[in-house]
């Protein structure tokens, strides 16, 4: 549908007889869209070939045609074309540009404006909103589908490789928790040598006011004295060659990490790139709105059907031409 409004109608009309029917559509539709549509009329006649069969030219139909059809020829400007469907490629081609050339000169008379009612307006919103529903609708799918593709991936990998990644899990756990009790060893022995230099600094003081120090200081002298044995034979932590070992095993099991991980990335890219050629390939959803108007089918459909019913079947097809 053109917005805000078509810049020409098109009546199709065999060389056959002009029916009462026929008639009597032409007259409900322009009732209902208004008389100032015949600015925007060209009456295109199908079958020129029957003519040329005949030898006879358009105005040679036209003078044979009815008086009611006659009328319509006039308050239209007497804008008429006749196809021959049946010409070779040069000679479609040129029938074509006649028709451009014609629509051209409607645009020309009429400023460049297009063809506008309210019956119009109308329809246009109700296919705005379709075209609305349309797109979010394919956007929920979209989503819905992209994030089921995250959850295959990333089952699968999980399945393939969950016992590496619990490995790493594991081993970078081991090699914070060695290198904090390392930590805490280096800072616990130098404590240790400061605590027993500010002790032996209180026995040699307490030697020469007193004589002797107090058995609570010697005691506990000797109690950080087995203790900063203890820390120095290494009993309880982890050599810095152990750390060095699991470390360089923990690089090599992130870089392999790192590599499943790209791995996975990649294919996660290739499916969303599967997904959106898919959404790119569905048909544009203005187009798919056209198609509903065309076919009569969907909301849309419905929706501007049951406001025309009542005047006939080739209002119907006239408001599938504003589409």
């Amino acid at each position: 549908m053109t917005s805000p409004g078509p810049h020409c109608f098109l009546l199709v009309l065999g060389l056959t007889r002009f029916t009462q029917e026929e008639e009597e559509s032409i007259d409900h539709f322009v009732n209902y869209f208004g008389r100032r549509v015949f600015r925007y009329f060209i009456v295109l006649f199908t079958r020129k070939d029957d003519l040329d069969h005949h030898g006879k030219t358009l105005d040679d139909h036209l003078r044979t045609i009815p008086t009611s059809l006659k009328k319509i020829l006039g308050q239209c400007d007497h804008r008429c074309i006749a196809f021959n469907n049946r010409a070779p490629s040069p000679a479609r081609h040129d029938q074509v540009e006649d028709l451009l050339e014609m629509i051209d000169e409607i645009l020309r008379q009429n400023h460049g404006e297009c063809y506008t009612n309210e019956m119009y307006s109308e329809a246009e919103k109700v296919m705005k909103q379709r075209q609305y529903q349309i797109e979010k609708k394919r956007e929920r799918e979209r989503e819905r589908e992209r994030k089921e593709i995250e959850r295959e991936v990333e089952q699968k990998y999980r399945g393939q490789y969950g016992s590496h990644y619990k490995s790493q899990s594991a081993l970078e756990q081991r090699v914070a928790e060695l290198e904090s009790m390392r930590d805490h060893y280096a800072h616990r022995s130098s404590a240790l040598e400061r605590e027993v230099r500010e002790l032996e600094d209180e026995i040699d003081y307490e030697k020469r006011k007193y004589g002797s120090p107090s058995s609570k200081l010697v005691a506990k002298l000797r109690n950080l004295e087995d203790e900063r044995t203890q820390l120095s034979s290494g009993r309880g932590a982890a050599s810095e060659r152990e750390i060095e070992d699991l470390r360089h095993e923990l690089k090599r099991m992130q870089k392999q990490t790192k590599k499943m991980n790209k791995e996975k990335d990649r294919i996660y890219q290739e499916r969303l790139e599967q997904l959106d050629h898919k959404y790119n390939q569905l048909q544009n959803a203005r187009t798919e709105v056209r198609t509903e108007v065309e076919s009569g089918s969907g909301n849309v459909g419905e929706a501007l059907l049951g406001g025309i019913m009542s005047i006939g079947k080739l209002i119907w097809k006239g408001i599938q031409m504003l589409f």
